[in-house]
């Protein structure tokens, strides 16, 4: 399963912001919680997330090397997100306070820390999702997190870029690439075939290859149907990471006495297939089958060969 852990990598990614006066401080510590402010809330970003859009969050946490801590009760710490395709680093409190938050939120009852010891937030998938879901979200964009203190009644601190050694906030993140859907690898399938000048000429017309097994008398014969369908099975685990991807076949009809015409069709779909490579998939797996296939209700023998192929997923 893809992993990755992103520090904060600049002084300005991370900023202490609170009131009394209406403050932003860039080089402060990174502050859960002060005591009898008005306001505290502090953000982290992480530059660059190799996520790709629309993936999967398994789990994601914040692992802070505490700096201190004073106080009971135990502080309660509100973590949102930025709402946006690419956060940008931290600049003025007026930039700061204009940022949209994400709906997901998680809340962080903080411990007793002990200074030198790392710590980890709860999981904050729900937040990363939101993101990462968003339509204009690229791959190597950048993410905020807000940390805001609900309790404003004691203290708690963890390492900031700023503060040097060990390390500032570090983002950890396990994802599931986005599978291959159905959509975009039927269609791209039915475009490259109706494009093949040697299979088409050995059907009717283009329109003689269509999405979907045969279903009726929908088509004359000779034909090619196009059958592709998800197989990433539900949920998480190595099961569902091992298995990214669509699958289907490539189904030739006809009808005749022998199988000789379906045969050429099969030979022009594999030939079609391994003169071009399509944009979204690599094909793997190619097996050549023949069937014969009879309908008593249409009093008629048909001849049915499929092309079975597999595809692999392709992570950015």
């Amino acid at each position: 399963m893809p992993t990755l852990d992103i520090p904060v990598a600049a002084s300005s990614d991370d900023c202490d912001a609170y009131d009394p006066g209406g403050y932003l401080n860039l080089t402060s510590s990174f502050w859960l919680a002060y005591a009898f402010e008005t306001y505290q809330c502090d953000g982290a970003r992480f530059a660059v997330v190799n996520i790709p859009q629309g993936a999967t969050i398994i789990e994601a946490h914040v692992t802070g090397s505490a700096g201190g801590a004073d106080g009971s009760p135990d502080p309660t710490c509100r973590i949102k997100a930025q709402a946006a395709d690419n956060a940008a680093t931290f600049s003025t409190r007026l930039d700061f306070d204009g940022r949209s938050r994400t709906t997901a939120y998680v809340d962080w009852v903080i411990p007793p820390l002990t200074p030198g010891v790392d710590y980890d937030t709860p999981d904050l998938a729900s937040l990363i999702q939101e993101v990462v879901a968003r339509p204009g979200w690229m791959a190597g964009n950048g993410l905020v997190l807000f940390f805001d203190d609900q309790t404003l009644a004691s203290y708690r601190v963890v390492q900031s870029y700023d503060d040097g050694p060990p390390h500032p906030p570090i983002l950890h993140i396990e994802y599931l690439p986005p599978s291959l859907i159905v959509d975009p690898v039927s269609e791209a399938l039915l475009a490259l075939l109706k494009a093949d000048v040697p299979l088409v000429g050995a059907l009717a017309s283009p329109e003689c290859i269509k999405e979907a097994e045969w279903r009726g008398t929908d088509f004359d014969y000779p034909a090619v149907r196009v059958d592709v369908t998800d197989r990433r099975p539900e949920g998480t685990g190595a099961c569902a990471e091992a298995w990214l991807g669509v699958t289907g076949r490539l189904i030739a009809y006809s009808k005749e006495d022998s199988s000789a015409e379906c045969l050429v069709l099969l030979g022009l779909l594999q030939n079609a297939i391994q003169r071009r490579r399509l944009a979204l998939v690599g094909l793997t797996s190619l097996d050549l089958k023949v069937v014969q296939t009879v309908y008593p209700f249409r009093e008629l023998n048909l001849w049915r060969g499929e092309v079975i192929f597999a595809t692999t997923a392709i992570e950015t």
